[in-house]
């Protein structure tokens, strides 16, 4: 499994109060009724809020999008302003009750008995002093976030089902890096570096959000007729190539990105060879430079891409043969379709916040 030791290097924040297996079990299979505030991750960051309640029969999601770079400085400008017109009350404050022999404003010590006075009304009340943060031991050990969200809503969500994604590589402490939301009929939503909408196949029944290096969610779901989704590469991967799915060591981000090779990866020492050599090609070159050639879900946008860098050919025996837009497009789909790939459809709902 390639990211389990990547999982290892994401910093492991405080473990929340410790779940049965089948309550974890529960989540990843949206039964239950899963409450409360989730802070979806992306690349270090926490760029939604996303408040989940059951008020009847269905939840009511709430979506809180972090506030923006302008938003901030707005909000820290008016409380600078706050702060100097606070300064400046207490200022004249001092100077209306200054002492006219003295000379500078009056300052005032007070004794533990003072103060105690002061705030108990008993000179011998006891006082404690507390450094800030609570004392230790307290809280259920959830990770601390302190992104500053927008008050309303960015989007809200009624849903039959809430799958609260999970990596099972950490603690519960990561429980709710990405959200998978069933609306209606086949009829999902996505919560994770983006918010998207899309139609399955069948009725999802399984959905894992494991954790990698920088800490990357990789989020796939599984559906009742085995076709798994793999959400941040928009991909449907068919159930026959994918072998045991219960297993411990299961990735099918691993198992599509070993398929996915048209051509060897160049990018690696030595170069990793495609599974299968996919109509005799060999290279895949650009103009006069050869690169790794691999399936993407979207190859009109793929090859207008690339096509840009130069003119786009690939290499069969001697024959160096060159590839107009039908001819690009036709070879990703005639691979998709040999791989058993599809591209998962989606309508966004709210952009990645970068």
């Amino acid at each position: 499994m390639k990211r389990a030791a990547e999982a290892a290097e994401v910093p492991e924040p405080p473990a929340k109060t410790a779940k049965t297996a089948a309550e974890r079990a529960e989540g990843q299979q949206g039964l239950g009724q899963p409450a409360g505030i989730y802070h979806i991750h992306d690349n270090g960051g926490r760029p939604f809020k996303v408040e989940v309640q059951w008020p009847g029969a269905k939840a009511q999601i709430k979506v809180f999008k972090m506030k923006g770079e302008a938003e901030e400085e707005e909000e820290e400008e008016d409380e600078e302003k706050d702060e100097e017109d606070k300064e400046e009350d207490e200022e004249k404050d001092d100077d209306d009750n200054e002492d006219e022999a003295g000379s500078g404003a009056k300052v005032r010590v007070l004794t533990a008995g003072d103060l105690a006075q002061q705030l108990f009304g008993d000179p011998t009340h006891p006082l404690m002093v507390q450094l800030a943060g609570g004392p230790q031991g307290d809280g259920d050990g959830e990770e601390e976030v302190k992104v500053p969200y927008e008050e309303e809503p960015t989007v809200s969500f009624s849903a039959d089902r809430v799958f609260v994604g999970q990596s099972p590589e950490h603690s519960v402490a990561f429980d709710g890096n990405s959200i998978l939301l069933h609306l209606e009929d086949l009829k999902y939503v996505f919560i994770g570096e983006e918010v998207f909408s899309f139609a399955a196949k069948s009725r999802i029944t399984r959905f894992v959000s494991p954790v990698g290096n920088s800490d990357v969610p990789y989020p796939w779901a599984m559906d009742e007729q085995g076709f798994c989704y793999l959400m941040t590469s928009s991909v449907i991967l068919s159930g026959k190539n994918l072998g045991d799915s219960n297993a411990a060591d299961f990735d099918p981000y691993d198992i599509f990105f070993d398929r996915s090779l048209i051509t060897a990866d160049i990018g690696c020492v030595p170069p990793q060879q495609p599974v299968t050599q996919f109509q005799g090609i060999t290279e895949f070159w650009i103009g006069e430079d050869q690169y790794t050639l691999r399936y993407e879900p979207q190859p009109e946008e793929d090859f207008d891409r690339l096509s840009q860098m130069g003119e786009l050919s690939v290499k069969k025996g001697d024959a160096k043969i060159k590839l107009s837009k039908a001819d690009f497009v036709k070879l990703k789909q005639d691979f998709a379709a040999e791989m058993g790939f599809e591209a998962l459809h989606t309508e966004t709902v709210v952009e990645r916040q970068i």
